[in-house]
C-alpha cells in the first residue's frame, strides 16, 4: 500500500474532502468538497446577494450544512488514517495478495480476480493490484481489459516504478493480437502468462513466465 501521512492528512482535512483525495479516496473527498461548496456558496447568497426572507432561512442552513460537512470529513479522516487501522489494512492487503498470487499460479483465475480486487477496496490506487487484474485478464484472453489496467498503472505511476513491466506487458498482448486479427484462431501458448510473484515487489517474474 502506498505510504501516506497522517499528519499532512488531516492538516489537508482543514479543507472538507481534501484529505480523502490525499488518502485515495477521491469519490468521498469529492464528495465531501462539493457539498461544502455549495453550503459555502449557499452562504454567501443568502448573506450578500439574496434578498426578501431568503436570507433569514438559507444563511442558517448553510452555515449548519457547512459545519456538519467539516466535521463528518475530518472525524473520517480522522479514523481513517488512524495507525491501527493502518496497520490492519496493511496486514488483510498482504493476506490477499497471497491468496491471489496463489489462486493465479495454480490457474484459478476467478479466485485470484477476486483477491486482487479486495486489495482495490482496501487502496484505489494499488498499483500492484492493477498489474495483477491485468495478468488474470491476459489470462482469460480479455486482451482489451488487461491494457485498460495497464493504462491505468501506467497513468497512475508517478514514480515510474513500474514502466518496464508495463511496456514488457503492453508487447506481449500486442503479440498475441496479432494472429487473433489475421484470423488464424491462434490461442496464447501455454506457459507464456505472467504471474504474480509472491514478494509483490519488482522482480521479473511479476511481468512474465
Amino acid at each position: 500500500m502506498a505510504r501516506r501521512s497522517r499528519p499532512f492528512a488531516l492538516f489537508l482535512s482543514l479543507v472538507p474532502g481534501w484529505g480523502q483525495i490525499y488518502w485515495g479516496r477521491e469519490r468521498l473527498g469529492l464528495t465531501f468538497f462539493t457539498g461544502f461548496a455549495l453550503a459555502v456558496f449557499v452562504l454567501v447568497n443568502a448573506l450578500w446577494i439574496a434578498v426578501g426572507d431568503w436570507p433569514v432561512f438559507g444563511a442558517p442552513l448553510a452555515t449548519g450544512l457547512a459545519a456538519l460537512l467539516w466535521v463528518v470529513s475530518f472525524v473520517d479522516m480522522t479514523l481513517r488514517s488512524a495507525p491501527g487501522r493502518v496497520a490492519a489494512e496493511a496486514r488483510e492487503r498482504d493476506r490477499l495478495f497471497r491468496l491471489g498470487a496463489v489462486a493465479y499460479l495454480t490457474n484459478d483465475l476467478d479466485g485470484a480476480t477476486a483477491a486482487f480486487r479486495g486489495m482495490l477496496k482496501l487502496d484505489p490506487k494499488d498499483l500492484d493490484a492493477y498489474f495483477r487484474l491485468a495478468c488474470c485478464c491476459r489470462g482469460r484472453g480479455d486482451l482489451r481489459s488487461a491494457t485498460a489496467w495497464l493504462r491505468r498503472v501506467k497513468r497512475c505511476d508517478v514514480e515510474d516504478f513500474w514502466s518496464w513491466q508495463v511496456e514488457a506487458e503492453m508487447g506481449a498482448i500486442a503479440k498475441l493480437r496479432v494472429p487473433a486479427r489475421s484470423g488464424s484462431g491462434a490461442t496464447q501458448p501455454s506457459g507464456t502468462r505472467p504471474g504474480p510473484d509472491a514478494k509483490g515487489t519488482r522482480d521479473a517474474a511479476g511481468s512474465s513466465v
